[in-house]
């Protein structure tokens, strides 16, 4: 076990070339694109003020920023001119008209700190 599991993303023919659209996956917030018939997916908010890529422009696989205008590498999620900060890119797969994305699994530890906030230990 790798720790990543494959997440069912929706059919292909859903997700036209040009468009994007915004997935909740394993607590993760992915955009995923589909660049002339190639899906890509990476974390959907930007680096440098967390706006909301999915919205961004595309243009030769390289992804700006709706916001501040910084350029991604959808394959990679490199950024352009910064290549050591990039997003979190994910894999794709196509399986019966399929699209299907690999993501980390959700830590068990992460859910149950998350439960767990809030409450108050009392020895009685």
């Amino acid at each position: 076990m790798d720790g990543t599991v494959l997440v069912p993303a929706g059919r292909a023919e859903e997700l036209r070339p040009g468009e994007a659209c915004v997935l909740r996956l394993e607590g993760r917030e992915v955009a995923l694109f589909n660049v002339d018939g190639n899906y890509l997916a990476l974390d959907n908010r930007c680096l440098y003020d967390g706006g909301d890529l999915v919205k961004g422009m595309v243009r030769k696989e390289i992804l700006t920023c709706p916001s501040r205008h910084c350029h991604y590498r959808l394959r990679t999620g490199e950024r352009v001119g910064q290549p050591q900060r990039r997003l979190r890119s994910y894999p794709i797969e196509l399986h019966d008209g399929s699209v299907w994305v690999s993501v980390p699994r959700k830590r068990l530890w992460t859910s149950l700190q998350q439960r767990l906030r809030g409450l108050v230990y009392v020895a009685g």
